[in-house]
């Protein structure tokens, strides 16, 4: 999993580098395959305004731009880009500025190049003009990146991204999650080890949850057949919303980690996906018939055309999403393009829920599609964390479309998740790590990570031991931690599994 240097410490405010932190996490039992600088320096890259754009009188593809930099007199730069427009606010590499751009020998390989000032066909140009791949943000060359008009003449480029929110330059680390691990599939979930490994405290944005029932519920209704393989479904919807490009802030983010930005609704649920672990699926809710939502298995084999506009032929037995006439998913790999959000949609319904993790894990192989959704559900979700995500997804959508939340929720619950506990003797860990660790140190780490630490008295074990006919061990008066395990670790389920979990983030050093 690509994990974002910046993106992790929003969650978790560590003194590490980016080498530190590769080397902690891999002995920390998260191991770093590889470590990537991504972006590139916009060092002499500053904000201008397009004041005049006129043909070059030599050259059909180039025009001349007197541009104001914010100096004494405006330059002129050639620029080729079709988009080019009086009035622009515009990124502009500045003389001696030096950019990352493809080599003439191998455009797939990138090369510093210095900004210089030339002669194009036989007129000046004085600086770029950039468009966002030769900014490193994106992989987009199709014309200039246009700023917005706020956008203040002759500031720096670096300090414009960074009033947006936006950092120039990031690093991304290569993280190979072990399937034991599906709580380390988000950056919160890699932020939670790291605030437990540096003593830090991770912090996660506030979101408003809302409650069951309201007008969500009144305007939507969700009915689920399979209660095994679908123990919980959460909607919400978001009414009055305008799909268009996401911000550059998201889209950088996205395209850190390898994800093409889509819009600004799509953007925000793999978004959330890669920020908490919940796979999330937005839903065109004026397609959806009803409307409501039915989440059952399939009788017998059939088609489905899935969002990449491929027919594909469902073994009997897959569980699917529906409306109240027809399937609009594949529950836990791929939505339909039946129901996909489009520019026209402005109604949307959120989709939060968890999915048997083998059931999904054999459609997906049935099928030959691994999605990112379908990697986190086959690992196991956390069956807890459905409406935290649901609501970030929705205030986020609210935030960057303009829509409204609609007030309240459904959360069909058909099972809910049983906590586990398990009884931590501290003796034992110095018995299986031949290093005895201080208790106060362990529940530190273990309520760190998430568990729920409680000291039992000797006295109060020794009674439920009698009770229980184990005398022998009611002779000992060894203290135990009754250790709740958070619902995001269905890995922990003995007390060797919660000793190593005090290993590694001891240190197995």
């Amino acid at each position: 999993m690509k994990v974002s240097y910046n993106w992790l410490k929003e969650y978790v405010d560590h003194p590490l580098s980016p080498e530190v932190l590769d080397e902690m996490l891999t002995m920390g039992g998260l191991e770093v395959d590889g470590r990537e600088p991504f972006g590139t320096s916009v060092e002499g890259v500053v904000v201008g305004h397009v004041l005049e754009v006129k043909q070059h009188p030599n050259a059909d593809r180039l025009t001349l731009c007197q541009v104001d930099l914010g100096g004494e007199a405006p330059v002129q730069i050639a620029c080729g880009a079709p988009n080019v427009a009086q009035g622009q606010k515009v990124p502009v590499a500045t003389i001696g500025t030096i950019l990352m751009l493809p080599s003439r020998s191998n455009p797939a390989v990138k090369e510093p190049v210095e900004i210089k000032k030339a002669k194009l066909r036989g007129e000046t140009s004085e600086g770029m003009i950039c468009a966002e791949d030769e900014l490193g943000l994106s992989d987009d060359h199709s014309g200039i990146l246009v700023l917005p008009d706020e956008a203040q003449v002759g500031e720096p480029f670096a300090a414009y991204l960074q009033r947006q929110g936006v950092e120039a330059q990031d690093v991304v680390l290569d993280v190979a999650i072990t399937p034991n691990r599906p709580d380390a599939v988000s950056h919160a979930g890699v932020a939670r080890d790291v605030a437990a490994l540096t003593d830090r405290i991770l912090t996660m944005p506030e979101v408003e949850l809302p409650a069951h029932g309201g007008a969500a519920a009144a305007q939507v209704a969700v009915e689920i057949e399979a209660h095994d393989a679908c123990p919980r479904y959460v909607a919400m919807v978001v009414r009055g919303a305008a799909i268009k490009e996401s911000p550059m802030w998201l889209k950088r983010r996205l395209t850190a980690i390898g994800l093409r930005p889509r819009n600004n609704v799509v953007d925000v649920t793999n978004y959330v996906m890669y920020e908490c672990g919940q796979p999330l699926h937005a839903f065109d809710l004026d397609q959806l018939a009803g409307p409501k939502i039915i989440v059952r298995l399939t009788e017998k084999e059939q088609k489905f055309t899935t969002l990449d506009d491929k027919e594909r032929a469902l073994p009997e037995g897959t569980l699917m999403i529906c409306d109240a006439e027809r399937e609009v998913a594949i529950a836990g790999v791929m939505g339909g393009e039946n129901s996909e959000v489009t520019e026209a949609t402005t109604n949307v319904l959120i989709e939060s829920a968890y999915f048997d993790p083998s059931l999904i894990r054999r459609t997906a192989k049935a099928l030959g599609l691994q999605t990112d959704a379908s990697y986190r559900f086959e690992r196991g979700v956390d069956p807890e964390g459905q409406v935290w995500a649901a609501a970030r997804a929705a205030q986020l959508i609210a935030r960057l479309a303009g829509g409204e939340i609609v007030e309240g929720m459904v959360d069909a619950h058909p099972l809910p998740h049983a906590p586990r506990e398990i009884l931590l003797r501290p003796a034992r860990i110095g018995q299986l790590l031949g290093v005895e660790i201080p208790t106060d140190e362990v529940v530190r780490l273990l309520r760190a990570i998430g568990f729920a630490v409680q000291e039992e008295e000797p006295i109060e074990k020794m009674v439920e031991q009698l009770m229980e006919g184990r005398a022998a061990e009611a002779e000992s008066e060894e203290t135990t931690l009754r250790c709740v395990v958070p619902s995001f670790r269905p890995d922990v389920e003995r007390e060797v599994d919660v000793i190593e979990e005090v290993a590694r983030l001891y240190g197995y050093d």
